[in-house]
């Protein structure tokens, strides 16, 4: 018995002998459609959308067929040779998530629908992002958030340019106030420095 290339017409989750599975209407074409079990690895939880394609091989049992592998006809794949991607699709076939595993070492995680995405990269460097803002931490420590940075020693410099640790008030009065404040390091009621 040979083979079989079929449409995925649509999946439901069973339990058969005790046991959870995955059954994969299909349309092989010219003639009945066929329902093989979903197999893949241990761990992976993924189902078919409608108009996917199944690779199917015969198993014993007159007329059985498990589900070898798929394609997703809408989404041409970019992962280059050696590396490992993962997508997630809404009902219309539209990409919504994806990890990435880069041949050189980088994952990427991405969010299409928030706009959300971090990447670690092989050299040690991560990046987060969303619509709201980013920020990266440097593969020698330093850390950086919307323009604000913070140094691999701890040293904060914010958007502006001013470093925390060196900067000094001068003399006079605080957004018209007519509280004076006193030069040098700002202090907090403990007397200690902020």
């Amino acid at each position: 018995m040979a083979g079989v290339i079929a449409r995925v017409l649509s999946t439901l989750r069973v339990v058969r002998d005790g046991v959870s599975r995955l059954d994969v209407k299909t349309d092989p074409g010219g003639g009945a459609n066929i329902t093989p079990e979903h197999f893949s690895p241990a761990g992976d939880d993924s189902a078919p959308l409608p108009a996917d394609f199944l690779g199917g091989i015969p198993v014993q049992g007159t007329g059985r067929f498990i589900a070898s592998g798929y394609v997703d006809p809408l989404n041409p794949g970019i992962a280059l040779d050696g590396e490992v991607r993962r997508y997630a699709r809404n009902e219309a076939g539209a990409i919504v998530s994806s990890v990435h595993l880069f041949r050189d070492g980088s994952i990427e995680l991405v969010s299409v629908v928030g706009g959300n995405g971090l990447r670690i990269g092989g050299d040690g460097a991560i990046r987060g992002f969303n619509s709201a803002g980013s920020f990266q931490l440097a593969a020698n420590g330093d850390f950086d958030v919307n323009g604000a940075k913070i140094d691999a020693n701890g040293e904060v410099t914010n958007a502006a340019g001013i470093v925390l640790g060196t900067h000094v008030h001068t003399p006079g009065t605080f957004l018209g106030d007519s509280t004076a404040i006193p030069a040098g390091p700002v202090t907090g009621l403990s007397g200690g420095p902020q």
